[in-house]
């Protein structure tokens, strides 16, 4: 009775530990599917995302060759915005300005008819000036050169205008200055001879 009731005991906890490993079993198979699952979806997200990544670098590069001549040829200059009568005169005028105003200073100073304090002023606008006409110049030069600024023809031909006018209007304040200037040295001049020439009638020294 004794062996029957230990064969049934070992038989019920066979049993028993065998539904245990059983269902442990099946948790592990589930755990195991749905890492499966996750990495499916990992996986899936990864081939959008590369796909993604690459459709994005074929567009760019596809549009940048697309355009790339474009870009190209607007830092390449028009000859013929390089070769505009203006762009010449420009530089003709900033020469005429620069030996008529040292043309202008070098008379005055030899001139003694003016005051040490006159001839530092006239230098003073002389080199205020002369920024603004070299700036003017290099700006010129920079924009008919290659590769120094995108930009289209029509973009290139208004700037050399506006350039132009700049210099325009430096060379018209230099003609207004200097005669100023050549005025006043010619009336102080006279103005001497005449005060000699009353001192010479009169007998004075």
């Amino acid at each position: 009775m004794k062996k029957i009731a230990s064969l049934v005991l070992m038989i019920v906890f066979t049993s028993t530990a065998y539904s245990q490993k059983s269902k442990e079993l099946q948790v592990l198979i589930q755990q195991i599917a749905k890492l499966k699952l996750q990495y499916e979806y990992v996986k899936k997200g990864y081939e959008i995302a590369e796909d993604g990544l690459n459709t994005i670098s074929n567009w760019t590069n596809g549009e940048y060759a697309l355009h790339k001549d474009h870009f190209k040829s607007l830092r390449n200059v028009n000859p013929n915005i390089r070769n505009m009568d203006k762009v010449e005169i420009t530089r003709e005028l900033f020469n005429t300005i620069e030996r008529q105003f040292n043309s202008t200073r070098s008379e005055a100073a030899s001139s003694g008819m003016f005051a040490p304090q006159e001839i530092q002023y006239f230098k003073q606008v002389y080199d205020k000036l002369m920024i603004d006409c070299r700036q003017t110049i290099t700006r010129l030069n920079d924009i008919t050169s290659n590769n120094r600024y995108e930009m289209t023809d029509d973009q290139r031909m208004r700037r050399v205008e506006e350039l132009h006018d700049r210099m325009t209007d430096n060379y018209m304040f230099t003609n207004s200055f200097c005669g100023d200037i050549k005025a006043m040295q010619e009336t102080r001049r006279r103005h001497k001879e005449e005060i000699k020439a009353v001192r010479q009638m009169f007998g004075s020294n």
